[in-house]
């Protein structure tokens, strides 16, 4: 009995997605070109997982360079890559993108990257 009660709890949780690095920090930079970082998000679940969007927190800081399309089957890993954009810009500069999933648990993450771009 105690079996099917934990079975029961454990499918409740069928499709889960985690990211394993939600913050990237870039440390010093020179202002110029873009810093381009690849997000790695882990199907944990047992369902396949799709990202559905992914949002800029600011679209003349952040660029969505590509994403995966299709859905990341469980056990596996899709990417997210973006990039900060940095020209012209100097001192603490930070930004992030919401990734929407079709996840039952934590269907939004909140990506940041951060740099410190010297003058």
């Amino acid at each position: 009995m105690f079996f099917c009660i934990l079975n029961q709890l454990s499918g409740t949780k069928s499709n889960v997605i985690i990211c394993e690095e939600s913050d990237h920090d870039f440390g010093h930079v020179s202002t110029g070109k873009p810093l381009v970082h690849c997000f790695k998000l882990k199907n944990i679940g047992r369902k396949p997982v799709s990202i559905l969007k992914v949002a800029p927190g600011c679209r003349s800081c952040i660029e969505i360079i590509d994403y995966q399309k299709t859905p990341i089957q469980p056990g596996m890993i899709g990417d997210v890559i973006l990039a900060l954009l940095i020209e012209n810009q100097t001192g603490e500069f930070k930004n992030s993108a919401i990734v929407k999933t079709d996840a039952s648990d934590n269907a939004y993450l909140l990506l940041k990257l951060y740099a410190l771009i010297d003058e």
